[in-house]
Order: structure tokens, then C-alpha cells, then sequence
């Protein structure tokens, strides 16, 4: 078995990026950026991911079919806006957040 040293970080992609392209570190796996260019680095897509609403078994809003039933509750929000939302999403999820759907 070969002499292998793995060290791994977690981090914010502007922390990762410029170590990318300085060599400091060999890869990194999260979301790609949107504002980056595809031909500044090689990626491979490991999966893909929607949004859902998720709520517990028996919770009383678990049988709402619209976010405006969804209005009063309380949320976790689990992703940052423009960082791989698919558009759709993101502008739906914004209305909502602001209070306009």
C-alpha cells in the first residue's frame, strides 16, 4: 500500500478557489460557482440536487400542496440564493421568502 498523507479542510468556495489555482490544494468537492468560469477548472458533476420541503410525519402543515399555506410556519432554509439554485427555484423561493407568493 503506498505512503498516502490526506489531509481534509472544509471551507468556503473564496477560500478553496485561490488554492485551487495556486496548487495548495489538489481538489474540492462542493457546488460549483456560478460567477466561474467552466473552463477555469475541471469538474466532474457528482450528483444532483432539488429542493424540497421537508416536515416530520404528523406535523400539521405536512399535507400543504402551496407555499401560501405555508406562510405562517417556521422555516430553515437550508442553501445561499445564486450559489447552484436552479433559477426556478430560486426566483420562487425569493417570493416567498419576501412574502409575495
Amino acid at each position: 500500500m503506498p505512503n498516502v498523507q490526506l489531509e481534509m479542510f472544509e471551507g468556503l468556495m473564496s477560500i478553496a478557489n485561490p488554492r485551487l489555482r495556486d496548487g495548495s490544494v489538489e481538489l474540492f468537492v462542493g457546488r460549483q460557482a456560478p460567477d466561474i468560469a467552466n473552463t477555469e477548472f475541471n469538474f466532474r458533476p457528482l450528483f444532483s440536487c432539488g429542493l424540497a420541503v421537508v416536515a416530520r410525519q404528523g406535523h400539521p402543515l405536512a399535507q400543504s400542496r402551496s407555499l401560501a399555506d405555508l406562510m405562517d410556519a417556521d422555516w430553515l432554509v437550508s442553501l445561499r440564493l445564486g450559489h447552484g439554485v436552479p433559477s426556478l427555484e430560486e426566483d420562487v423561493l425569493s417570493q416567498w421568502l419576501a412574502g409575495t407568493t
